[in-house]
């Protein structure tokens, strides 16, 4: 699959500094990118400024939502060293990729709108 968008463009033209090596970009481009396509229903014909940003904003938000819970073991939300208190998420696996699909969604309405892209409704012509 070709990318709308390379780290180039992602460095250079949207200004990308979360995201540090291009493998990590290309880590995750691709999963960022068939979701764009799930949200506009595969109906990106040309690769507009709109698209590249789209896929470049959509991978940042991924890559920091990953990153965020990467660390963090597995259902534990908080804790506190003198008191010894801890605190357990329960956050199953389908709540996390709510989470990352969220995050993507918001990048990808914040830079495709005014597009038509993301129009669900009928494409009939009268």
């Amino acid at each position: 699959m070709e990318l709308y968008a390379d780290y180039d463009y992602y460095i250079s033209s949207w200004s990308g500094n979360e995201i540090p090596a291009q493998e990590e970009f290309l880590k995750y481009a691709p999963i960022a990118q068939r979701y764009i396509n799930y949200i506009t229903s595969n109906r990106i014909n040309e690769i507009t400024t709109a698209v590249k940003n789209a896929l470049c904003h959509a991978t940042e938000e991924l890559y920091k939502a990953i990153k965020s819970t990467e660390n963090i073991p597995s259902g534990i939300k908080s804790e506190s060293n003198d008191s010894v208190s801890v605190t357990y998420s329960e956050m199953s696996m389908n709540e996390i990729v709510k989470q990352r699909k969220r995050c993507m969604y918001i990048a990808i309405e914040e830079e495709l709108s005014g597009t038509g892209l993301l129009y669900k409704g009928n494409s009939y012509d009268y």
